[in-house]
């Protein structure tokens, strides 16, 4: 067998964050083999933009504009994952955010999908 990993594989994410600038629906999208992470938010006021990349480090998940840290970035949001992942977290499930201007807010898991393009071929050898 091999596989076809298509890019449109990813797990996603959506999220209700409530911080000190008011409460916005967040989508998280994380691709499992190759392409850019990304996030929506709306409103775009309570992060300063409508959409994004993010940027794993370690338990952190930083939101950012259009620079990433490797190129001088700040996030205007951290989510704190929680130790099982988001991956495995319950819906409901809440956590700490750390805003841009130091504020602390939270998070909430309100939805949550494993979306699969990849599919399994079987070659045939001779």
């Amino acid at each position: 067998m091999t596989r076809n990993d298509s890019p449109k594989d990813e797990s996603r994410f959506r999220f209700i964050l409530e911080t000190p600038k008011g409460e916005a629906g967040v989508y998280v999208a994380i691709p499992w083999f190759e392409g850019p992470a990304v996030w929506a938010a709306e409103p775009a006021s309570v992060l300063g933009r409508d959409v994004g990349m993010t940027f794993w480090k370690g338990k952190e998940l930083g939101l950012f504009g259009d620079v990433l840290p490797q190129q001088g970035g700040k996030p205007l949001a951290v989510l704190f994952v929680p130790e099982v992942g988001f991956d495995e977290a319950s819906l409901g499930s809440t956590g700490k955010v750390r805003m841009a201007n130091g504020a602390s807010g939270t998070w909430k898991l309100v939805g949550k999908e494993r979306f699969i393009e990849s599919y399994w071929k079987l070659e045939k050898r001779d």
